[in-house]
């Protein structure tokens, strides 16, 4: 299958472990990153993957937009492949404490990237490719903590339950469509990244949320990014995918 997939936030942690995995000989990857990734274009050339790595800051929506709307530019023949993927998974660790005690600046910030910026992307995606005929998907990462609030992290579960609300709204229009695409927001497990080192360190936090996190961790809880990226790519090519619009990577076949 010929494939071009789209992937935010892809330097580090799940995101370059995502990104890794997708490549092989032939697919085609455009990742997008506030810088590139030196180790991406080493496996990429070994492999033989077509990479293109673009710098976008995501907390400029308006510009992600744009963006989004002119990466299929750089794939001239993407009309004839067989299959156009979209994974936003860009992400931030948001300001901690309680929501009165957070910057506005902070707050929003958090909303761009994790929220609005992925919200404009799928949007301008399927906007640009509505006269595709091959196969077309997104997957933007959501987060239990957006379904299930966890104290004095306001920005981060807003954004992410905002998130999902959106998918849920998007994967609906395209009910009936004479080529539907399945957009899911799923939520990854609880995976060892730098937001999970930040959460066991951060004072700011209530003592009741640093020890549960710090428990996951000394109990091996937490996924490795390589795990976590094999379980969602998994989950992607299962053949009930986009039947739940908001779904863990968890849920049963």
């Amino acid at each position: 299958m010929k494939e071009l997939t789209i992937l935010t936030g892809a330097s580090r942690g799940m995101g370059q472990a995502i990104a890794k995995a997708l490549m092989k000989e032939e697919a085609i990857l455009i990742t997008m990153q506030r810088h590139p990734c030196e180790a991406l274009q080493e496996q990429a050339q070994a492999c033989g993957c077509q990479l293109i790595q673009l710098a976008v800051d995501l907390a400029d929506v308006q510009k992600a937009a744009q963006m989004m709307a002119d990466t299929l530019a750089l794939v001239p023949q993407w009309q004839s492949l067989d299959r156009l993927t979209l994974i936003c998974n860009a992400g931030v660790n948001g300001p901690a404490g309680f929501a009165e005690d957070t910057s506005d600046d902070e707050f929003i910030f958090t909303q761009n990237v994790m929220a609005l910026s992925p919200m404009v992307m799928t949007r301008r995606f399927l906007r640009e490719t509505k006269d595709f005929k091959g196969k077309r998907r997104v997957l933007c990462i959501s987060s239990g903590n957006g379904r299930n609030p966890v104290m004095a992290l306001s920005a981060y579960g807003t954004a992410k339950a905002s998130l999902d609300a959106f998918c849920r709204c998007a994967a609906f229009d395209e009910t009936g469509k004479a080529n539907p695409v399945p957009i899911v927001a799923l939520a990854p497990g609880i995976i060892e990244t730098d937001m999970q080192r930040h959460s066991r360190a951060e004072m700011a936090l209530p003592t009741e949320v640093r020890e549960k996190y710090i428990r996951y961790h000394n109990e091996g809880r937490l996924m490795t990014p390589e795990a976590a990226a094999e379980k969602i790519l998994a989950y992607m090519e299962r053949e009930d995918f986009g039947s739940r619009p908001v779904a863990d990577v968890r849920d049963p076949v």
